[in-house]
């Protein structure tokens, strides 16, 4: 019995020394809150609150920006390729040399193609030598028809002169009143004929004095038929008298002189008028020959619209030309002023036609070419300032019309200031700082000020209490690292700059930029 009571007594006695060391141990704990090792109270520390930066819509809009990445282009460049193939003879020029436009860099085999400019530049003096004898023939020729134009004039004068001669002095004799409306044969004869015949010379004489006072080039070969045609029609009738006064009886007289004896005179004025009418005929010819000469000599002369002469010197021009086209092709020139930025060609070396021969450039003249979004390219105009790689500033030159199929982008070209550091050749990122990005109603703000919690996007405001209160705002298209706000706050809003890691309700410390 008693080693039974020892017994519990040890257990009942382990477990409250059990419970008294865990009641030590918890009130040891707890002393530690309130004091230190030293025995000293200790202070809790709650977290510190955030500080945030805030800043207007209206700041934050107008620093808004996009950067592209761009070639360094020289604005005025010539890549020089070989025209022609064979063997280098010589080169002119180094790199870094600084050359004119159209000096020779360098110069390929062309002896063959310098002969053939030889031989066409002579070809072309003897065509434009031949072009100028045959306008010697056309002078000629011309002045060879002048005068037989005025032969021609002449002739059909005279032939008026001879009939109105004949008619008064031989044929009207014959006639008691030649100029009435019955002139009045004075000689057996037929007198219905006669006397109608001479009536009719009263209104023909006139009548052709008058076309022969109009005489011109133009009309010349009208007139020489009109005077063939009175010249015949009056030896027609000088014949008629021929005819009477050759079968008239001896007895018969004409102012005491027998009529038959009248006969040689009249047969010698058809003499006279048959020598006017071949004069004409004459005249008409060498009219025709005349014309015809300077036709021939129109055409082999250079005043023709179809010109032999004219048509020789082209030919020659034209080999001259070609000639003259070949042996360039042998020669590297260069087509602007600038600086040898690229050599390729050397002395002795044979090279293929489009050959890679030199790059000239006026290196102090630079553009960048770059592309931008659409969305980008409507917030940039054409003078708008940049920052090239954060050192140098440019002008946007040029921006594309519409977007590039192949590259989805708007193509801009920007200028680069004189004073930069950059290369020919390198690349370079363009900064474009859009200072006019925002009006009342297009706001832009960096993406940075935005957070897109479970309800929409947000932007925070600042509260009386330094508490975060989120403001909902709908959003437009984004622009590089910016977006656009379509609803839901004013460009004199304050907002946080930077809502990255922030919360609704979250206490923080607000600082202006």
């Amino acid at each position: 019995m008693r080693e039974r009571l020892t017994s519990l007594y040890k257990q009942y006695a382990g477990q409250t020394w059990v419970r008294i060391a865990a009641v030590i141990l918890l009130l040891g704990l707890t002393a530690s809150v309130f004091f230190g090792p030293g025995g000293e109270p200790v202070v809790e520390v709650l977290p510190a609150a955030t500080t945030v930066e805030v800043a207007s819509v209206r700041e934050l809009a107008s620093g808004s920006s996009f950067s592209a990445v761009g070639t360094v282009t020289a604005i005025s460049e010539a890549r020089l390729e070989t025209e022609a193939g064979g063997r280098v003879v010589s080169v002119t020029t180094e790199i870094g040399a600084r050359v004119a436009a159209g000096q020779v860099l360098a110069t390929l085999e062309n002896s063959a193609e310098r002969a053939a400019l030889v031989q066409a530049e002579g070809s072309y003096e003897a065509a434009v030598a031949g072009a100028k004898q045959s306008d010697s023939g056309v002078r000629g020729a011309s002045t060879g028809l002048e005068n037989a134009r005025n032969t021609a004039k002449a002739a059909v004068r005279a032939s008026l002169t001879d009939v109105s001669s004949v008619i008064v002095k031989s044929i009207d004799p014959f006639f008691s009143d030649p100029n009435s409306f019955v002139p009045g044969l004075r000689i057996d004869g037929n007198a219905q004929v006669l006397n109608a015949e001479r009536v009719a010379y009263q209104k023909l004489l006139p009548e052709w004095q008058t076309q022969i006072n109009g005489l011109t080039d133009e009309n010349l070969y009208d007139q020489i038929a009109t005077a063939e045609t009175q010249v015949t029609r009056t030896i027609a009738f000088v014949e008629l008298f021929v005819a009477q006064t050759n079968n008239a009886d001896r007895n018969d007289t004409l102012f005491g002189v027998p009529t038959n004896s009248l006969t040689n005179g009249l047969l010698a004025e058809s003499a006279r008028l048959n020598t006017t009418l071949q004069a004409l005929k004459a005249a008409k010819t060498g009219l025709a020959d005349a014309e015809e000469a300077l036709a021939r000599a129109t055409i082999g002369g250079t005043s023709a619209d179809v010109s032999l002469a004219n048509a020789q010197v082209k030919i020659a021009l034209g080999s001259l030309q070609a000639a003259q086209a070949a042996y360039q092709k042998t020669i590297v020139r260069s087509p602007i002023s600038g600086v040898v930025n690229a050599l390729y060609l050397k002395a002795g070396q044979y090279v293929g036609s489009g050959q890679p021969a030199a790059i000239v450039a006026n290196n102090n003249g630079l553009e960048i070419a770059t592309a931008i979004n659409q969305e980008e390219s409507a917030n940039l105009a054409i003078g708008d300032e940049v920052v090239i790689d954060g050192t140098a500033s440019g002008t946007v030159t040029a921006i594309a019309g519409a977007v590039d199929p192949t590259t989805g982008k708007i193509a801009v070209k920007v200028s680069v200031a004189d004073d930069s550091e950059l290369q020919n050749g390198s690349t370079a990122t363009v900064l474009f700082i859009n200072e006019n990005s925002s009006t009342e109603t297009k706001i832009m703000i960096p993406l940075s000020s935005v957070k897109m919690t479970g309800s929409g996007p947000v932007v925070f405001k600042v509260t009386d209490e330094n508490t975060l209160s989120g403001r909902s705002i709908t959003l437009g298209a984004i622009s590089g690292e910016s977006v656009i706000v379509e609803e839901g706050i004013a460009l004199e809003d304050q907002i946080v700059v930077d809502a990255r890691g922030l919360k609704e309700g979250q206490a923080v410390t607000a600082e202006s930029n």
